[in-house]
């Protein structure tokens, strides 16, 4: 994991630089940094909306320095340390072209990718470097420094909202909702296991989210069931899809599902046959290699449907301490147990 500390602040700066293809268009010069005033974040519904002015970068004489397609601008983020960053360790989320707007949505997912639970448990800040191709750092800006609002965090949507959040999808469920970090969905009697679904499309969630990292989705949950029976079995699928505005490929259903490969470079396209106790929490974990596709999406589909068409069995599920981890990092965290 890179890491970027403040080097150069808001004060003007004796520099000298030489020209070179990769570095300023500067023949030896001091240089004097100008930007705006800050990065500002704006929260909503799982995302952090950041935007920043242009870097503009001056001599001290005035005159505007010109800088090539090899800069980029490095957003960052870590836990506050301090009041205007410059104790703050930062992680890098991702690069922009100078070329682009300096705007950018990021998910709470990838907040949390690079910093783990502490995204949530103190303050973060975000931060943005100009740099060149070697990640020499040239100027840099700041956001306030911000709690991660969590309001939504548990959240179940009724059919897909957003990536990245759990959504329940089928004709069979009744009903959910969520009350004290628990997520509680209702099922009817069910003859097809896809009748019921709780899904979630990952997508983004860098640095992670890349082939070769590791998977793994792990939860507990509790079946109370509608009648006698003291079990029941669930199944996970990969490669789950919206319609009809696709997000991509509709791999659940083709030769072509390398989201998630088992040890052997073979696909997961189901794992099926999950026991689950009624009245009992058990703990279910799916692992896998992140493959080609998986890298771009991976769409979790909990069948919660009975397989066997001649079972009709209705019940309640409860979810709680949902976590999926990539590259052996916790990248999201939902119904987690008080």
């Amino acid at each position: 994991m890179r890491t970027l500390k403040q080097i150069i602040g808001l004060a003007f700066m004796a520099l000298v630089f030489s020209a070179c293809e990769d570095e300023l268009e500067l023949d030896k010069s001091t240089l004097a940094y100008y930007s705006g005033d800050a990065v500002y974040v704006w929260q909503g519904n799982g995302t952090f909306n950041i935007k920043w002015d242009e870097f503009v970068l001056k001599t001290t004489d005035g005159e505007p320095i010109l800088y090539n397609n090899n800069f980029s601008y490095d957003v960052c983020v870590g836990n506050a340390d301090g009041i205007d960053g410059e104790n703050s360790i930062y992680h890098l989320i991702t690069s922009v072209d100078l070329d682009k707007d300096c705007e950018i949505t990021l998910s709470l997912g990838e907040v949390i990718s690079v910093l783990g639970q502490s995204a949530i448990t103190q303050p973060i800040q975000f931060a943005v470097f100009l740099v060149n191709k070697g990640k020499k750092c040239y100027a840099s800006n700041y956001s306030s420094i911000m709690d991660v609002d969590v309001t939504n965090i548990n959240e179940i949507h009724d059919g897909y909202k957003m990536t990245n959040s759990w959504f329940v999808d089928g004709n069979m469920i009744t009903n959910t909702e969520t009350s004290n970090s628990i997520l509680r969905i209702d099922v009817d009697e069910t003859d097809h296991q896809l009748d019921a679904q709780l899904c979630n499309i990952l997508h983004n969630l860098r640095p992670n989210q890349k082939t070769g990292s590791s998977f793994k989705l792990s939860f507990d949950v509790m079946w109370v069931s509608n009648d006698s029976r003291d079990s029941r079995t669930i199944s996970i699928s990969t490669g789950k899809n919206i319609f009809p505005n696709a997000l991509h490929e509709d791999y659940q259903w083709n030769s072509g599902n390398t989201e998630l490969l088992n040890s052997d470079g073979s696909s997961i396209y189901t794992i099926e046959n999950i026991q689950v106790q009624n009245r009992k929490y058990i703990t279910v974990t799916f692992e896998g290699t992140i493959g080609e596709a998986g890298s771009e999406y991976i769409g979790i589909q909990i069948n919660l449907g009975e397989k066997n068409d001649d079972l009709l069995i209705g019940g309640t599920f409860y979810f709680k301490n949902v976590r999926i981890m990539m590259n052996d990092n916790v990248v999201l965290e939902n119904f987690m147990e008080n």
